[in-house]
């Protein structure tokens, strides 16, 4: 019974931690910008009409980093 309560809490806890997919992700992109390469899961380029970028996205479909690639 101890087991059964314990996965019942760990299943409700991950699904409210929101986490995105990467289909999600990279459509949020695309809406930002005009060309988005999907790298894996949470890594992106993107290019729009000031430069290219390279995006890393947090499991929750937020944007930890972008830096602009020369």
């Amino acid at each position: 019974m101890k087991k059964i309560v314990i996965l019942l809490a760990a299943v409700v806890a991950l699904s409210s931690c929101g986490f995105t997919t990467s289909d999600q992700d990279k459509q949020m992109l695309q809406e930002k910008y005009q060309t988005v390469y999907s790298v894996d899961f949470s890594n992106y380029v993107v290019i729009d009409s000031v430069g290219t970028y390279h995006i890393i996205l947090t499991s929750n479909g937020r944007v930890r980093s972008k830096i602009k690639i020369k």
